[in-house]
């Protein structure tokens, strides 16, 4: 996985999502979502890179902010195309920005930007539409493949959620990927990436249909990817006493391998289950006496294994996902119990993330979490003796009142 300019491992997961991001005159677009830190940037930041050395005009844009007016828009673009493509005709795409701003403003839009929301009836979507069709002429006649825009952060477009937006939105990317122009225009696919759960749901129920949205998960890196990214950041591979670590706490989590690598395994897995079980205790402190009895209950189920997505556990866990405690997953890839497995020559089932039809249980969001969740239940049997003895965890612990 990546951190900083290192990618390692990911093979099957990034075969599959090139495959779909591909242009192909389907009306799909992918949604690329799993737990924060997972490895999803760098994932689609690969993916543009592979697709640019295929001949693909391919963009990695980061919506940093949210996005509720049109001088919203521009600034994205604006500092996209500043910062990230200075090795693709930054001149090109530059002009390109002034020339779609110009064609919905007209000759005065620097002027003119602030007002231009009162002054024009024109939505955040329809300029998207003018801009990504106008990349996707650049492309053709730059002799391109087609055009690859993975829209990173993507929620941000649609902070305010209301079902319309996502309608349009969505309808928007299907109709350019779909109905191609004759001739003048290259081929254009939109992937969508997010960890946002709330906006992957939604976007499977305000769409235009089922088939317009499709939802790849990415979850923890195999064990061999895991050793091998941990091994490249930190120079070594783990001894025999730091793999109960790994295997516990640390897992194939990408950004937890980088800090455990610059850190420690030890500082860095005893400070990571002390913060997510305070988490969990103090979200458990918030409820009455009868729901943390519940929600005590659910959580040492699902300490064990991943539950279905029941309805009444979802408004119970909402709290510890929007923390990044816990997840919503797809039940064919969740490390955090068992080891993903390595690729051997069969890539059907193995690697940490790939097509599913939506999120359909909740678990703890990485290895960590899980640990931080034993400790705050009081079952620190549970835990390696090592990692026990060498993070201090035999004592007594400020849990929750009232947990059976």
């Amino acid at each position: 996985m990546g951190t900083g300019r290192v990618f390692v491992g990911r093979r099957a997961e990034l075969e599959r999502l090139l495959r779909e991001a591909r242009p192909a005159s389907l009306r799909t677009v992918p949604v690329v979502v799993g737990p924060s830190g997972i490895g999803k940037t760098s994932l689609a930041r690969e993916a543009a890179r592979r697709l640019t050395g295929e001949g693909y005009l391919a963009l990695h844009i980061s919506v940093t902010q949210p996005v509720s007016s049109l001088e919203d828009l521009y600034r994205v673009l604006a500092s996209e195309v500043g910062v990230s493509y200075s090795s693709l005709a930054l001149g090109a795409l530059r002009g390109l920005v002034e020339r779609v701003l110009e064609a919905v403003y007209g000759s005065g839009w620097r002027s003119r930007l602030r007002d231009a929301d009162a002054l024009l009836e024109r939505s955040v979507y329809d300029v998207l539409a003018e801009f990504f069709l106008e990349l996707a002429r650049r492309a053709r006649r730059d002799g391109r493949r087609g055009v690859v825009a993975f829209i990173d952060e993507a929620q941000n477009i649609l902070r305010s959620m209301e079902p319309g937006d996502i309608w349009g939105f969505v309808k928007m990317l299907a109709s350019l990927q779909e109905e191609l122009p004759s001739g003048d225009a290259a081929a254009f696919q939109a992937v969508l990436v997010t960890s946002e759960y709330g906006f992957q749901q939604r976007l499977l129920r305000h769409s235009p249909s089922p088939d317009y949205v499709d939802t790849f998960y990415l979850g923890e890196m195999t064990r061999g990817d895991a050793y091998s990214l941990y091994q490249a950041l930190g120079e070594r591979g783990p001894g025999t006493g730091e793999r109960d670590f790994i295997e516990c706490c640390v897992g194939g989590h990408p950004v937890h391998l980088a800090m455990a690598a610059r850190r420690g395994l030890v500082d860095t897995v005893c400070h990571g289950v002390r913060k997510m079980q305070q988490i969990i205790v103090e979200h458990l402190h918030g409820l009455d006496e009868e729901r943390r009895d519940e929600a005590g209950e659910v959580l040492r189920r699902l300490a064990r294994q991943p539950l279905l997505r029941i309805p009444g556990y979802d408004r119970l866990l909402d709290g510890l996902v929007e923390r990044g405690v816990l997840q919503y997953g797809c039940s064919s890839y969740l490390g955090v119990y068992d080891w993903n497995p390595d690729c051997t020559g069969d890539e059907s089932l193995c690697g940490g993330g790939g097509w599913c039809g939506g999120l359909d249980v909740v678990a703890p969001a990485s290895r960590m979490a899980r640990a931080g969740l034993l400790l705050a239940l009081g079952e620190v049997g549970a835990l390696p003796g090592s990692v026990v003895d060498a993070c201090g965890l035999g004592g007594v612990y400020p849990l929750a009142p009232g947990l059976p």
